[in-house]
């Protein structure tokens, strides 16, 4: 089972606490025949965003530096309650790993 509506409550926090840390963030969500939602991050040697679809599909992709090749991906997962936050920390990690590349 996937609750749209919470993960989506959660996502929206952790944006808060990402920008708090000084990272620009971008966060975004749409009501389409697909609902889904999106989290931008850019940092100063990585950018990276994590998507996801009310049906619990989600991807995320990172680009270091910012203007740079892909580093990391995975695309078609499929997330649950029980998943969901594991996948998000997954994606801030490697974020993480090439951001504090110098």
């Amino acid at each position: 089972m996937f609750d749209f509506p919470k993960w989506k409550n959660w996502l929206e926090a952790r944006a808060v606490e990402l920008k708090g840390d000084g990272f620009t963030i971008q966060f975004g969500a749409e009501g389409s025949s697909k609902p889904g939602m999106g989290l931008g991050i850019e940092g100063k040697n990585a950018i990276g965003v994590f998507q996801n679809w009310h049906t619990g599909e989600t991807d995320y992709t990172i680009h270091a530096p910012p203007d740079g090749p892909m580093t990391s991906h995975r695309w078609g997962l499929t997330t649950t309650d029980e998943t969901f936050e594991a996948s998000f920390r997954e994606f801030i990690t490697e974020f993480i790993r090439f951001e504090s590349r110098a």
